[in-house]
């Protein structure tokens, strides 16, 4: 649920931008969460894809019930239902769903529509607690205004279907939380932005470049030499990339896949029938004339060596069971709190 922008929430904290204190969220920077909060960029409205979330929630919610058999009370999104801690009142949230029955204990729902299949990697096992760190810590926020032991997560992702997880309150999570909640509302009101993290981040602090100049420091030193020796492996690790690449299509031929001994799939590269119009004028233009955009198929049959010079070959994909991101977040968050 989009958390409500009103003059009090500038000094508040939701569970929406928790994740965002700690550096971990990959919808918002710390940077720009704090310039929301001073008032420096306009709070966020939403988007299509909030919007689409906002409109499928009762429904999922309510398949989360029947899948379940669970009795769920669902917020209106309004202040009526903001959450407040009781000692803290600058972290409040909007919770989704909770339990109304007898039976289950206290314990409230987040509701999830996942759209990109780019991120359905991140979830992991029904009914496990492997749900992306960004929403754990949405989730361990709502818990710790609450003061309830565990959390609901429903998620639907399209065209796969609805998946529950469940969320055991962690102290250890919410203590660091609520440390760094603290201090990065002592920074909005100091006046004191965070480091920048992102290219944007670069943008929004410095808007405008100057003709001012800057004395190099023994760490910059070292990083302008780190950059140079990390260009050449980029070049020299993209150069072996493809060639070992090609070495794999060598081995496959007319091949799409290659299997294990099991029958696994382990590799595929399909050939996209793609023809380059811009590829076949002046003594090619026959060709369009014979084939035309479309009719790969019968050129690839008929004039194979001509197909191979100028059908274009994508580049491979790898489905990532588990985004970099979501990994980095946990490891980070640990390292935080263990420090």
């Amino acid at each position: 649920m989009t958390e409500i922008n009103t003059p009090e929430r500038l000094r508040q904290i939701g569970g929406s931008e928790a994740a965002a204190v700690l550096g971990l969220s990959p919808f918002e920077s710390r940077l720009t969460l704090y310039m929301r909060k001073r008032g420096e960029l306009p709070p966020f409205e939403g988007n299509e894809f909030t919007e689409a979330g906002s409109r499928f929630e009762e429904a999922i919610c309510l398949w989360l019930e029947d899948k379940l058999g669970l009795d769920l009370a669902m917020g209106d999104g309004t202040e009526n239902d903001l959450m407040v801690h009781p000692d803290r009142p600058w972290m409040i949230g909007h919770i989704d769903a909770w339990n109304v029955a007898e039976e289950g204990g206290d314990f409230g729902a987040e509701i999830k529509f996942v759209q990109s299949p780019a991120k359905y990697g991140e979830w992991g096992a029904e009914g496990s607690d492997e749900v992306p760190v960004y929403y754990q810590i949405q989730c361990q926020h709502y818990m710790a205004v609450k003061g309830w032991p565990r959390w609901l997560v429903g998620v639907f992702l399209a065209g796969i279907g609805l998946r529950h997880y469940w969320l055991d309150r962690d102290e250890k999570v919410i203590a660091h939380l609520i440390e760094k909640e603290r201090e990065f509302l002592d920074m909005v009101e100091a006046g004191t932005p965070p480091d920048p993290e992102t290219d944007m981040d670069l943008r929004l602090r410095w808007f405008a470049s100057t003709d001012k100049t800057v004395l190099v420091t023994p760490e910059i030193r070292e990083a302008l030499v780190l950059r140079e020796r990390l260009r050449r492996e980029r070049d020299l690790a993209t150069e072996r990339y493809d060639d070992v690449c090609r070495q794999i299509k060598r081995f496959m031929g007319d091949a799409t896949v290659i299997l294990d001994a099991h029958g696994n799939e382990l590799v595929s590269w399909k050939q996209q029938k793609r023809f380059d119009e811009s590829w076949a004028k002046g003594e090619r233009a026959e060709l369009m004339k014979k084939y035309g955009k479309l009719d790969t198929a019968r050129l690839r049959k008929e004039e194979p060596h001509v197909y191979r010079m100028y059908v274009r070959e994508p580049h491979d994909t790898a489905e990532q069971v588990r985004t970099l991101r979501n990994l980095r977040g946990m490891e980070n968050l640990l390292k935080d709190i263990d420090a």
